[in-house]
Parts: structure tokens; C-alpha cells; sequence
């Protein structure tokens, strides 16, 4: 009874309206699935999915039209929630003090964050689309190549601990443990490798340095 006779466009915020009659659905006499908002009696705006069909008479002329209307707030809130964590993730991800790279199934990298880039000397432009072996020291490529085929297969969703060699653009070689985190889909498919570098370079030439002193020391006793 409240709504009986009653413009419609009242029920939508005016640039919504004018979105809707915009669509020309007179015209085209329907239209599946349009995202808009509409006005509720407590004044609250809610987000919606309508779908209009036009009603016309035996010779063609508008009488009226068929609304279905499906609220989509709670959708947009989970969006909103989503979207949210991500960019809170991608900054969690940029800013993080390690370095990290996200491979594709194929081993090409898909992202490095700013650690990534300040180690490396590259710039995210210069490496993303390359294959990560790219960058790994010769003498270990083809183990490398090897080991990660094998992780791909094994569907583990975490491997690490290995050490990497890695050689920077300057070309110094940079040891690192590597920890790989993978992500599946619903059937089982790789969708990506995460990986995240401790960089153990400095710890590795101590510990060569205090070998060499106790193979000198071993001599001299």
C-alpha cells in the first residue's frame, strides 16, 4: 500500500536512476543482472541486482515493465572485506624485510617485492616475466630446474630450507635459504609458487673462514 502508484525512480538514488534510464531498456525491452542501488524506507542505501523486463501491449506499445530484485549487500560487503585484505596483504608483501617472488607453474616470475629488488639491483619491470633461473648461479640451474619440477608434482604445499645461490645484477653470487609455499586450486591445479629468501651470505663466509682456520690450526698441531 505504501508503494501502490508510486514513482519508481523514487526508490533509486538519483545518479542511479539516470544510469538505469541511460541503459535504454525501453528499447532493447530487457535487462539481465544490472548492479545499482536503491533506497530503502529507513533511508538506507542498499546495494542491488535487477533484472527489467518491458511489458507491451498487442501492438507494441509500453504498458509497464517486470522488475526482479535481488539484494546484493552482503556480496559487496565480503567484496569491500576482500579487497581490503588483499591490499593489506600486498603491503604486508611489498614492505616485508625479506625478500620475496611469486613464480608461475612454468617457474616465470609473476612478482618480487622492494627487499627482492634492493638485493637484486633490479627494478620489478626487469625481472617480472622472466624465468627465476634466470637468476640462479650456473653450476646450480639445472639442479634447481630439477628440484622445482619436482615440487610442482609432489603437490606439497610447503617445501624448505634449501639453500640457493643467486647471482645479483652486478653479478655478485648471494646465498639464500629458500622456503616455498604453493597454492592449489579447488582441483588440484597450481596456481602459484610463493617464496621467501633468507639471505645467509655474510653467515656462509664465516663459517668458510672458521673452516679455513681450523684446517690451518689442525696442520700446526
Amino acid at each position: 500500500e505504501q508503494l501502490l502508484m508510486k514513482p519508481v525512480k523514487y526508490l533509486y538514488p538519483l545518479e542511479e536512476w539516470k544510469k538505469i534510464r541511460s541503459e535504454n531498456i525501453r528499447q532493447k525491452g530487457i535487462q539481465y543482472h544490472m548492479e545499482t542501488k536503491m533506497i530503502r524506507k529507513d533511508n538506507e542505501v542498499i546495494d542491488v541486482d535487477i533484472s527489467l523486463s518491458v511489458l507491451k501491449d498487442r501492438i507494441g506499445n509500453v504498458i509497464g515493465s517486470i522488475g526482479i530484485v535481488k539484494d546484493n549487500s552482503q556480496n559487496k560487503k565480503m567484496e569491500k572485506a576482500i579487497r581490503i585484505s588483499e591490499e593489506k596483504f600486498k603491503r604486508l608483501y611489498e614492505k616485508a624485510p625479506i625478500p620475496y617472488h611469486t613464480l608461475a607453474p612454468d617457474g616465470t616470475i609473476t612478482d618480487v617485492n622492494e627487499k627482492w629488488c634492493k638485493l637484486f639491483g633490479y627494478t620489478k619491470e626487469e625481472v617480472i616475466g622472466n624465468p627465476i633461473f634466470d637468476y640462479i648461479h650456473g653450476d646450480e640451474q639445472e639442479i634447481a630446474k630439477s628440484s622445482f619440477k619436482e615440487k610442482i608434482s609432489s603437490k606439497n604445499p610447503y617445501t624448505g630450507g634449501h639453500e640457493r645461490t643467486y647471482i645479483t645484477k652486478n653479478g655478485e653470487p648471494r646465498v639464500f635459504v629458500i622456503h616455498d609455499f604453493l597454492a592449489f586450486n579447488e582441483s588440484g591445479g597450481m596456481l602459484s609458487v610463493y617464496s621467501t629468501m633468507e639471505d645467509v651470505t655474510g653467515r656462509k663466509k664465516i663459517e668458510e673462514e672458521l673452516q679455513k682456520a681450523h684446517y690451518w690450526l689442525d696442520r700446526k698441531v
